[in-house]
Parts: structure tokens; sequence; C-alpha cells
């Protein structure tokens, strides 16, 4: 299966306004990754997912395992047993975000229409997806936003829509080589990492679900340094005590990204891997983080 994917970070805020001038409108702010999938099969015709989740490197593993499901079962619309959802969305969790994710949700949608959810999620992602599928312009996403504030316009709901949105990921897999590009966010910088993957010997099979999961590694791992770094700085200015819930998340957080380096590790033992630049230093990020709080506070 050859796929070209892109991530998308997104933050709508919906600013209603009032019927009277003199009231003042409220703000709702929905942020969200989306991530739409061109899945195909045999000879078959493609067949768009959109992937909605509150976090990347989730979202990146719903998106690997749905592929990697896709690929061993076939099409969603031919099966006798149904895809099931709840595992496919389980199965993107370590022991560590079961104890500490934040009210975790995903939403995934099939020619407009929702097809499984968990969480809650903001009832405008489901309007913007109706009319995307919608639009004849595949290419053409901000103007679904667009027909999307008709609606609420046509509702009788007067609101503005702002939209911001930057990539997390692009994607280029195909069986002889896979090639991601992203942009991770540190502190107080942004930097673009590129890997590509290619099978050692012929006898190594590479499907896109490796890269996609490898992504999702660096993802995680990325965030868990900012995460590990600003509480070691905390600790040391001891606004967080030392035993405390979030001293002991910190430490927990260090076991997790060990277990993701190891991963990381073991597919550069299986795949030739090749970085642009350097490999992100988990390490390095985590002191960084850790100065860059220091500094502020």
């Amino acid at each position: 299966m050859d796929l070209n994917a892109s991530l998308l970070r997104e933050k709508f805020t919906i600013k209603e306004k009032p019927s009277d001038s003199k009231e003042k409108g409220l703000d709702t702010i929905a942020p969200s990754t989306r991530f739409p999938l061109d899945i195909t099969y045999a000879e078959l015709p493609s067949k768009r997912y959109i992937i909605r989740t509150n976090n990347m490197h989730n979202c990146v593993r719903v998106a690997a395992n749905l592929i990697d499901n896709y690929e061993r079962h076939g099409p969603l619309e031919h099966r006798k047993t149904p895809i099931n959802w709840s595992t496919l969305w389980g199965a993107a969790f370590s022991p560590y975000e079961r104890l500490y994710s934040k009210k975790p949700w995903i939403s995934i949608y099939h020619k407009g229409e929702q097809i499984f959810s968990h969480g809650k999620h903001h009832a405008f992602f489901d309007v913007i997806e109706k009319y995307d599928a919608l639009n004849k312009n595949d290419n053409d996403y901000v103007n679904s936003l667009k027909l999307a504030k008709d609606a609420f316009s046509q509702a009788g709901k007067q609101v503005d829509i702002e939209y911001e949105t930057n990539i997390a990921l692009v994607a280029y897999l195909s069986e002889l080589e896979n090639r991601c590009s992203m942009i991770l966010r540190w502190a107080d910088k942004t930097t673009t990492f590129n890997y590509s993957m290619s099978p050692l010997t012929d006898q190594i099979e590479l499907t896109p679900t490796h890269s996609l999961i490898t992504a999702a590694y660096f993802l995680e791992g990325v965030q868990l340094s900012f995460f590990i770094g600003k509480n070691t700085a905390l600790i040391e200015r001891n606004i967080i005590e030392k035993l405390s819930e979030q001293d002991i998340q910190a430490h927990k957080a260090r076991e997790r990204l060990a277990e993701l380096q190891a991963q990381i590790d073991s597919v550069e033992r299986s795949y030739k891997i090749r970085y642009r630049p350097e490999r992100p230093n988990f390490d390095y990020i985590i002191n960084h983080a850790e100065k860059f709080i220091l500094s502020s506070l």
C-alpha cells in the first residue's frame, strides 16, 4: 500500500456574536489533531477516513493500527465481523497514558459521518467533517470551514471562526521506502526533523504501519521530554514537592521515555534508517526545557 498523508494541529476559536451590541459574546476554543487517510486495498477504490484526537502521537497510532487492520482483513464494509473500534483505540495507549492522559478523546469519520467516537469532543468538528465530505474539491478544506460557518448562521447563530493550523507530520509511505517529516515543538523553538526507512534485506517487510508507529515514538518522546524537563525545574525551585503526585508522574514519564528509546533502537536494528538532521536527543530536550523553565520563573 502506498500512502501520502499529513497530520495537522488545529485550533478553532468560535466567537459568538451577541444579538445585543451591549452584550459580550462567548469565545469557545476547540483544539484538535486531524489525520486524513486515503486507504487502498488491492485494486479497489481508496476509502478516506478522518481521524481526530486530542493529541498527536495517539492520532498517529490509531492511523497506523487502522492501516494494519485494513491490510490484514480488507475493507471495512465487506467483513463478516465488524471492526472493533474500541480495541483499535485502546491499543494506542501505553500503561503510562492510561494513568495520566487527561480526558482523551477520538472521533473517526467516513464520508462525513461519524463512525466511532470515545470521550468528549467539540460538536463543531462533526459539522466541519460533514461539509468537507460534501466539498467536491478534496484540497479545499478551508472552504469547508466557511460552509460550516454558514451552517451556524442558517441555524440562527452568528459566529466568527478563527482558524489556526500547522503541519505536524508529512508521510510518504511505500513498500520500498518510507519517508516522514516532522515539525517538533520544544520549549521555545520549533525544529524540522526527517527520516527515511527501507528494508535491510529482501526478507524484511516494510509497511506504512512501521513508519507511522516510529513517528509516534518521536512525537510522544518530545512531549514527554518537555514535561520531564519542566517538572525537574519546578522541583529544583521547590514549586513541586518531592514524592508529590507530579513528582511521581515525572518518574513514570522517565520510565516511559526509556521504553520509547528502546523501541526506536529496535527499529534501527531492523531497518535502514537515515536521519536529517540527526536523531532527536531526548536528554538534550529535557535539559533545554529545564533551563528554559528556570529562566522564566
